[in-house]
């Protein structure tokens, strides 16, 4: 069935004649004829009723009609929309679990206040999941953590986020940490954690670790923050507000330490993201350089999974410092520094050079350009494979 023959149907059902069909729609009489035709001729009945002053619709041509004009009402709205195809149609992008978790909303949202009309359709994978995504070509761009992969892509730099280790404040720490300090961390002081001939301003403590009678700390707090060096009290302490009662430490005293070699690390409980991830590999390439491996307890997807698991005290996580912003801010966790590590990721916005870019995907490229200049010099988009 041809959709002009439909036209011309309502037309001449809606002029009454052939003629004034004609001129409505800018053609001849004859054409309205043959169109006519060959509707009767497929319906097999007549449509039209020929009187002497015009045309009137049977019953046939009134049933045929009523379904033609669904059909060219459709066809009317999708003309008007064709011009306005691109702007309607969504940016398709894929982003890593981490960008997703903090980056990517921001940039949506203050996109969206700009440009309201936008459209996005967002997927959220592992970073490797993410680029291959975009290889298959299921995405537009995908928002992508570490070193620019090779291949034809464009890459606009987005900053970069370090990765810290945090544990609950009342986690213990290994013991063998007591070979950089005197202080047992996470742990209690025992007659051991002093030596027999350490000072404490001015009276020495006897063997064993008790104060003297004549000690002056006796039944007294020790007060600011100061640290057990050399067997000297120090002006600054971790034992803040803690007491040291009678002739001996109190037990059961936290000494929280903060800094934990490499190898310290592999032996605690770790809670880690999963194989794939980003932060995973960033930390398995580190400790691999250093002939280690980590052995997680807990492993995961889901980041927020490993902070409540470091909040209860189950071990230590090692995630992007901005996930962990509220529970420091809480003291719900402390960060553990990691001697001679420093582990960053980068994040970069990744589209394929031969992507064919719509005008809502060139306003997020624009966007994402214009914050990248305070993360590159260039603030441009680069080859990915360079």
């Amino acid at each position: 069935m041809v959709l002009r023959y439909l036209e011309i149907l309502e037309a001449v059902a809606e002029c009454g004649t052939f003629t004034g069909a004609a001129k409505k729609l800018y053609i001849t009489q004859s054409a309205v004829s043959h169109a006519v035709a060959e509707l009767e001729k497929q319906a097999g009945t007549v449509l039209f009723e020929r009187l002497p002053k015009g045309a009137v619709l049977t019953q046939c041509g009134v049933s045929l009609l009523e379904e033609a004009r669904s059909i060219l009402t459709a066809c009317r709205n999708l003309d008007r929309r064709m011009n306005c195809l691109e702007e309607n149609a969504p940016v398709k992008i894929v982003s890593s679990i981490t960008i997703a978790s903090f980056l990517l909303p921001e940039i949506l949202r203050e996109l969206k206040r700009s440009h309201p009309q936008i459209r996005f359709s967002v997927g959220v994978a592992s970073a490797n999941a993410a680029l291959g995504i975009l290889k298959r070509g299921d995405a537009d761009m995908a928002f992508w953590e570490g070193t620019a992969p090779k291949g034809h892509f464009h890459a606009i730099p987005l900053g970069a986020y370090s990765l810290c280790a945090a544990c609950a404040p009342e986690f213990a720490l290994p013991v063998d940490s007591l070979s950089r300090d005197p202080l047992l961390p996470g742990g209690t002081l025992s007659e051991n954690s002093l030596l027999s001939e350490s000072t404490l301003s001015g009276d020495s403590l006897l063997s064993g670790g008790t104060l003297s009678e004549k000690s002056l700390l006796s039944e007294s707090t020790l007060s600011g923050n100061s640290l057990l060096s050399g067997g000297t009290l120090l002006e600054k302490s971790l034992l803040s507000e803690s007491t040291l009662s009678g002739d001996s430490l109190s037990p059961g005293l936290v000494l929280p330490v903060d800094t934990l070699s490499p190898e310290l690390l592999c032996r605690c409980p770790l809670l880690l993201r999963e194989q794939g991830s980003a932060i995973r590999d960033t930390l398995d390439n580190t400790l691999a350089l250093l002939g280690l491996k980590a052995e997680p307890v807990w492993e995961s997807v889901n980041s927020l999974a490993l902070v409540k698991a470091a909040e209860a005290g189950l071990g230590i996580t090692i995630l992007p410092e901005r996930l962990l912003a509220d529970s420091l801010l809480l003291k719900k966790l402390r960060i553990i520094h990691l001697d001679k590590i420093n582990m960053e990721n980068q994040m970069l916005a990744l589209f394929h050079k031969d992507r064919y870019i719509t005008k809502p995907f060139q306003i997020l490229i624009d966007r994402l350009q214009a914050l990248a200049t305070g993360c590159s010099p260039a603030g441009q988009a680069r080859s990915g494979d360079q």
